[in-house]
């Protein structure tokens, strides 16, 4: 059972129903009435796969009016961008998969991670996740909500070839996850003895090539460049490169796989990510892994409170 829906080709499919749907017309209006439904953007009483294309095409700029644009103003901060039309989707894949049984993260003693030494990532107990028993038949696809400070929780998936993008990488510079600025001012220094000079990147905790989730305000912290390339980017190539090859040899291959953050205390910046990933149908016999990847930076001081920081060459 399919539970991430290709929202183009359902698109098309509404529009070959012309008759049996508003969608038949060149122009779609939004009904006058205001609704308080969230995500009902036809105010037709229910959010549903409609809603998501009304928005998309107004969002294209198609001749589309949103008369109560609050329903869609998911994000509330008085903008309509693809940050809204991301997190209707996800609420949308989220309903769907309400009787999917989704596996927190067993307690973690965030204070048995030792210190960076000079490794990007370590390996945390046996390399082995604690999600080995559940049934990974189901494909799906989960991303925590933004927790009272606003930053990323848990995400979770089960990674094969249906869920991987089809299409190219849209731009994510309207995503400032938390710590990216502090007071109004942009914490994303630069630095000449860093690659690409920019302390942070808008980091994906599931990667973009494995579910395809560009600008997902839950899938998205400021992660130093290190953590992302050094750390993280391997487990991610070594997840897509096993699913592309088992396909190739006819090979429906899935590998149930979650990235949780870890925040200290009320830190807007995270300490560091666990990556965690089993392929199902080999038992994790060639993708079995559960490492820490640290967020931080060689050479530069982070305070993780604020996201601001400066370079420890200079402060010597």
């Amino acid at each position: 059972m399919k539970l991430r829906r290709n929202f183009s080709i359902l698109f098309a499919c509404l529009l070959a129903m012309a008759g049996a749907s508003s969608l038949g017309a060149e122009t779609i209006s939004v009904h006058a009435e205001e609704t308080t439904l969230k995500c009902d953007a036809n105010a037709d009483g229910i959010f549903n796969v409609v809603d998501i294309v009304v928005f998309q095409r107004w969002l294209h700029g198609d001749n589309v009016s949103l008369s109560n644009w609050k329903s869609v103003d998911i994000y509330e901060d008085e903008k309509l961008n693809v940050i809204d039309l991301s997190l209707m989707k996800q609420m949308l894949i989220q309903g769907r998969t309400s009787e999917t049984v989704i596996p927190e993260p067993e307690v973690f003693d965030f204070s048995s991670i030792p210190e960076y030494n000079g490794d990007a990532w370590i390996v945390i107990g046996d390399n082995t996740p604690d999600f080995t028993e559940i049934d990974g038949s189901e494909v799906f696809e989960y991303y925590a909500d933004l927790d009272e400070y606003g930053r990323c929780g848990v995400t979770f998936a089960n990674v094969c070839e249906e869920l991987m993008p089809t299409e190219e990488r849209g731009s994510i510079s309207s995503v400032k996850p938390t710590g990216w600025v502090y007071e109004g001012v942009s914490n994303n220094n630069k630095y000449d003895f860093i690659s690409g000079k920019y302390i942070y990147n808008r980091c994906h905790l599931i990667g973009w090539q494995l579910t395809g989730e560009n600008a997902n305000v839950c899938n998205l912290i400021t992660g130093t460049r290190y953590l992302n390339i050094d750390g993280m980017l391997s487990f991610e190539n070594m997840v897509a490169e096993y699913i592309h090859e088992e396909n190739n040899q006819g090979i429906d291959a899935h590998v149930l796989y979650r990235v949780t953050p870890y925040f200290e205390g009320d830190n807007l910046v995270a300490s560091g990510v666990r990556m965690e990933a089993w392929s199902v149908e080999d038992a994790g016999e060639s993708i079995c892994f559960d490492v820490y990847c640290y967020n931080v930076q060689p050479d530069v001081i982070i305070n993780y409170a604020t996201g601001e920081n400066w370079s420890a060459i200079e402060a010597e």
